[in-house]
């Protein structure tokens, strides 16, 4: 009931934002480690976007965004077929949008944003013609979606010279000398070092701390991690798997960009001088999210708990902190997007 009423106020405002970024799982070539027995075509969640095409028309918001991986422009709905994800979520835009509003999309790099990850992800916007005229002027000519939102004036330019802190810069002041006698810290070890900490911490007290909780590994994980460190990433013969997929966290980018992308497991990763996976504040840091920044739920998650059960059709999931974390888009970025689109429908701001 609540929910009906709130869409029956809606209807009398007018709406600046929809914003909507449907699950990702069955595109993604991470959440295809979960899904690969299944048909993409078969995962319910892969059509959501349908459903946000409904709002979108029964709102007309004065603009509307769309995100998702860039494996979304890749996608096939079936191994042997050739039909693209992508086509059909542009096309079902298009045809029921696309006479009210000036649309176009883009990839863009968080890194280039001053994110502190190697993290692509897809845009797609869609200005209203009436905003688009007084907000772009002569730019608002009508145009067919070629993947240049930014030259359109859709999306926010990236940096001219991108600020991307370090591992070391991002995560250095969490580091605990002594993490294992509890396997958690509740306060910070040490004084912020630069702007991204000092950033991070805003209004969180110094025994103020929390999701800084550890795994607690057996002694030949720890014994393989100090390894994995000591050999600047590279693992000894005597430790590797099939299934050994981690990667060490540097100290500091090669080249002064991003090489890694955050993901929802938090094993992918092991700690540039800790022999330990990374904690959720730790991935929280990652993607910008503030210290103050709460998550709910269990930290993580696996077996039918994380994957479903798609050979029984069977497709709930749970979404523990690490794969909140995982989804998100990485606060940094959101905010120049939410920005620049503010000029848009809102220029005398």
């Amino acid at each position: 009931r609540r929910v009906r009423a709130l869409l029956r106020e809606m209807h009398h405002r007018e709406l600046d934002l929809v914003c909507g970024g449907p699950p990702c799982q069955g595109f993604s070539t991470r959440g295809q480690r979960r899904t690969q027995y299944a048909e993409t075509s078969s995962i319910p969640a892969n059509h959501l976007y349908l459903d946000m095409v409904k709002i979108v028309n029964e709102f007309r918001p004065k603009v509307f965004l769309f995100e998702n991986v860039a494996g979304l422009l890749h996608a096939k709905w079936n191994r042997n077929e050739s039909a693209r994800v992508f086509d059909d979520v542009l096309g079902a835009f298009r045809r029921t949008l696309q006479t009210d509003y000036l649309m176009d999309w883009s990839l863009l790099e968080a890194w280039r944003y001053g994110v502190p990850q190697l993290r692509r992800r897809l845009f797609l916007v869609g200005l209203r013609n009436d905003v688009a005229r007084k907000a772009l002027g002569a730019r608002s000519v009508r145009l067919k979606p070629s993947g240049h939102a930014i030259e359109a004036g859709l999306l926010p330019a990236p940096d001219l010279i991108p600020s991307t802190p370090s591992p070391e810069q991002v995560i250095g002041d969490l580091v605990d000398p002594s993490y294992l006698e509890g396997l958690v810290t509740t306060h910070y070890a040490h004084a912020p070092k630069g702007e991204f900490q000092e950033q991070a911490r805003l209004g969180v007290s110094p025994d103020a701390l929390t999701e800084q909780v550890y795994s607690e590994h057996r002694l030949h994980t720890i014994r393989k991690f100090s390894a994995l460190i000591r050999n600047h990433g590279v693992l000894p013969e005597k430790y590797q798997t099939k299934k050994f997929g981690l990667r060490l966290l540097p100290r500091d980018w090669p080249h002064g960009i991003p090489n890694l992308t955050i993901t929802t497991m938090p094993d992918d990763f092991v700690h540039y001088q800790q022999p330990r996976t990374l904690t959720v504040r730790e991935c929280a840091r990652f993607q910008t999210f503030p210290d103050w920044y709460r998550f709910f739920g269990r930290r993580s998650t696996g077996g039918h708990q994380r994957a479903g059960r798609p050979s029984l059709g069977q497709w709930d999931r749970a979404t523990p902190k690490y794969t909140q974390i995982g989804n998100a888009v990485p606060v940094k970025l959101a905010e120049k997007i939410g920005r620049h689109l503010l000029t848009l429908i809102r220029p005398e701001k």
